[in-house]
């Protein structure tokens, strides 16, 4: 139902833009302006969080690893095989270090097809995967480290396979690396018949498997300029590394990577592990840090300054294969290098954005089955989510605050009636009305009336409704159309029109490309291949409460 504009009727200019009606049926006050402002700048930071690295920390404790040893092979000295040498990560010494160091062979790097030593470029010694051990295992299923890189890379990974079967791609090195960034459904017509296969690679289940590589040991002026990783295979996907515990200075990890936008500067991030090594008192928890990175990003290690820098490296490939356990202590992943954070945290701390709290809405940016989605209700949803959805749990999540998943069904038509019911349950109950903005889960659309620039009596509004169940409506109760689909919603799923949520990010026409609102019954029930579009809603406290107190 909708209320007439207080703005008075003047003649219409080409340019004047005409003023919607208002709606007063919402039960939260609309956004102010400056509310606006953040809300459009967190929009923004989610929108640009598809990012090139991920890190986090990994507890050894949490694997049982009461002494965690680095084992190494030399030359005997004393004869032609090979011995085997043991170093403790607790408090290593510093003769231990240098000792190991000088067992390492000095660091090559690759320059055209040809293998190069030049300390100036790189200064450098490792030791080869066929040298090395560890009495544990960082990328064991219980660590989650390669859960987490499952699910940041997924989309992706998604992209490597859809490569592979790609009939016009030639299979190397160059496709692989081309091959990291997702497709654009509207690039080819194979990419688009692909993209909108119900049973098409994009939504298949991937992972990742880790491949020990080498250690690398630098010491005072130790460094390694700018380069790539050089891809191994065309399922190469990048760089997994830890930092070991051994005291040093100096030798941050630069990560660059070139801008989308020509006119933009690149985007740099610096990894500095030098302070937790070094003053990493507490033995009895030793926690080794950790990042991921794509083997396309430009990097390069700066000068070490004092003491030994350590860390192990995995090639990290895409494989078909079962999803690993996503980590359940969102402390693992590293969210506070990301701009996302820091424009959440921002508006958190500003005592003027939703000063009696609200709840903030996110339409995910992918799709997923919803069976599963059904099935991870009563676990770990976050174990479903990839790429950038994967990243906004977990940084809502280091924020304190609590997301939870459901699923959006849009029908087709919002009628009058149901609006007008909606307005006599809220005067019954005496609750205050306001207007609808352009935030809220109702859109009222009016239509222009033709070359009059003003908006005539009819309306097309849409509306989102969220509900717990991602299951949809049985489509055996839309035989006839007797049923309006607003109560087939209602009474299949229970959904509901959420006035009080504030849409930070609404789902996009892809998003929508494969979601159903039916589910999907053959000769037995099966919604294992119907997609759902789902939103992430975070309930943001009052100022000075909860997330929001200060500490």
């Amino acid at each position: 139902m909708s209320a007439p504009s207080n703005q008075s009727e003047q003649s219409s200019e080409p340019t004047q833009q005409p003023t919607l009606p208002e709606v007063y049926l919402s039960t939260r006050p609309p956004v102010t302006e400056q509310e606006a402002g953040r809300i459009h700048k967190i929009r923004n930071a989610l929108l640009e969080s598809e990012t090139f690295h991920l890190s986090g920390t990994l507890d050894l404790a949490t694997l049982g690893v009461t002494n965690p040893t680095l084992f190494y092979s030399v030359k005997d000295p004393n004869g032609d095989g090979q011995a085997a040498r043991a170093l403790s990560l607790l408090n290593p010494t510093v003769e231990a270090l240098d000792l190991l160091h000088a067992d390492a062979d000095p660091s090559p790097f690759g320059h055209k097809k040809e293998l190069v030593h030049d300390e100036s470029y790189r200064l450098a010694r490792e030791i080869r995967a066929d040298r090395l051990g560890l009495n544990f295992d960082p990328t064991c299923v219980e660590a989650g480290i390669l859960a987490a890189v499952a699910a940041f890379t997924a989309p992706h990974l998604d992209d490597v396979f859809l490569k592979e079967e790609d009939p016009n791609a030639t299979g190397d090195a160059e496709d692989a690396q081309s091959s990291r960034r997702p497709i654009n459904p509207e690039s080819s017509a194979w990419y688009l018949d692909r993209y909108y296969r119900q049973n098409q690679l994009v939504h298949r289940r991937t992972g990742v498997e880790a491949k020990l590589y080498k250690l690398n040991s630098y010491t005072t002026g130790g460094h390694f300029k700018n380069h790539r990783d050089t891809p191994k295979a065309t399922n190469h996907v990048g760089t997994l590394l830890f930092g070991l515990p051994a005291p040093f200075s100096g030798g941050q990890l630069n990560l660059r990577q070139p801008s989308e936008d020509p006119d933009s500067e690149n985007i740099n991030v610096t990894i500095d592990w030098s302070e937790p090594s070094s003053s990493s008192s507490d033995q009895s928890s030793l926690k080794l840090p950790w990042i991921f990175f794509y083997s396309d990003v430009e990097h390069e290690i700066l000068p070490v300054t004092s003491g030994h820098r350590l860390t192990i490296a995995y090639d990290i490939f895409a494989t078909d294969t079962v999803r690993y356990r996503v980590p359940g202590n969102p402390e693992k992943v590293n969210t506070q290098l990301l701009d996302l954070y820091n424009v959440l945290n921002a508006a958190l701390k500003d005592g003027e954005f939703l000063v009696n709290g609200g709840k903030l809405a996110f339409a995910l940016t992918y799709q997923y089955p919803a069976t599963e989605m059904e099935i991870s209700k009563t676990r770990a949803f976050d174990a479903m989510l990839k790429g950038s959805d994967y990243l906004l749990f977990h940084t809502l999540k280091a924020l304190s605050l609590t997301p939870q998943l459901q699923a959006v069904y849009q029908p087709e038509d919002f009628p009058d009636y149901f609006q007008i019911d909606y307005l006599k349950e809220l005067t019954d109950a005496g609750k205050k009305r306001y207007p609808a903005d352009r935030f809220s889960s109702f859109r009222p659309r009016p239509i222009l009336a033709p070359n009059s620039g003003r908006y005539g009596g009819e309306r097309d509004d849409s509306a989102f409704f969220t509900a717990q169940s991602f299951m949809g409506i049985d489509s055996s109760r839309c035989e006839s159309d007797d049923e309006p689909r607003i109560q087939l919603l209602q009474e299949c799923v229970q959904a509901e029109l959420d006035w009080e949520l504030i849409w930070v990010k609404r789902p996009t026409v892809a998003s929508w490309a494969k979601a159903s609102t039916f589910a999907h019954y053959g000769n037995e029930p099966n919604t294992t291949f119907s997609y759902v579009a789902g939103v992430m809603i975070a309930d943001v406290p009052p100022v000075g409460e909860g997330a929001r107190r200060k500490s």
